[in-house]
Parts: structure tokens; sequence; C-alpha cells
């Protein structure tokens, strides 16, 4: 199936209607520029949903970071001259590869089954596992 049919089978989940003054429905498009900070939103809430306790989170970030930087998180902000834990004070080329990658990482955990596992521990194992698989199949993609 293509984007358009995907897109138009899913377009009413997103959509809403309201009724205006004179009693005639309006689409209400639920429609925002996508940026850093939804893509991770939307990858911290795959993490959630999939049942990883606090610590899963910066784990992740930290298997990430290694695998697309080649670096630890703390020194990719001491290098760039970006303020930790603020992704937007990082050069231009690392946001982008970090959207990518959370954005496969946010796929990939909504189809892995967790099911499986017997204890939190083994689930935020897997999900760090997940992210880190994501980081490296997106570093294949960039520059460097």
């Amino acid at each position: 199936m293509g984007f358009l049919n995907w897109f138009q089978s899913n377009e009413s989940a997103e959509d809403s209607t309201q009724l205006d003054l004179l009693e005639d429905n309006q689409q209400l498009s639920k429609r925002r520029r996508v940026d850093g900070a939804i893509v991770n939103r939307d990858f911290r809430d795959a993490i959630h949903g999939s049942g990883g306790s606090q610590k899963a989170y910066p784990k992740a970030v930290i298997a990430e970071t290694k695998e697309l930087f080649g670096c630890e998180l703390d020194e990719l902000y001491q290098s760039t001259g970006g303020k930790k834990g603020n992704r937007g004070t990082l050069p231009e080329a690392a946001q982008k590869a970090y959207m990518a990658s959370e954005i496969r990482a946010t796929h990939e955990l909504g189809r892995t089954e967790f099911y499986d596992c017997e204890n939190p521990d083994e689930v935020d194992r897997k999900i760090v596992s997940t992210t880190r698989a994501a980081a490296k199949e997106t570093r294949k993609w960039l520059p460097w």
C-alpha cells in the first residue's frame, strides 16, 4: 500500500469534525510542522508504550548516540559547543541524525514484541537493543 492509500484510510483517525455556526460539518485537520521535539516525544512515547522503565529512555539515547556519532553523549555536546540536554544547540547535521534515527526506532519499537520479556530490565534491554539497531542502520545513510 502506498502512502496515499495509507493516509486516506487513516485520515479519519487523525481528523475530527466540528459544527460551525450554520450547523455544517467542517474538517479540523490536526496537522503541524514536525520538528525534532515532536520526533523525540514520539520516541519517548514509543518507549513508554513498550513498557520501558524511567531508565529506558536515557539508556536508549546513550546507545543511539554511540552508534550514530561514534562518541559519548557528553563528548558530543562538549565537542560541538552544544548545551547538554538541549538538542537544538547541536549542529543541524546532528539534529537531523537524531531525528532520522528516532523516527526509525519509533516504528521499530511499535513492531517489536515485548510480551516474551520476563521482567522490566529485560524490556529495557530490548528497547535499548532495538534503538541501537535503528541507529546503526541510520548511520549507514550519514556522511560520516
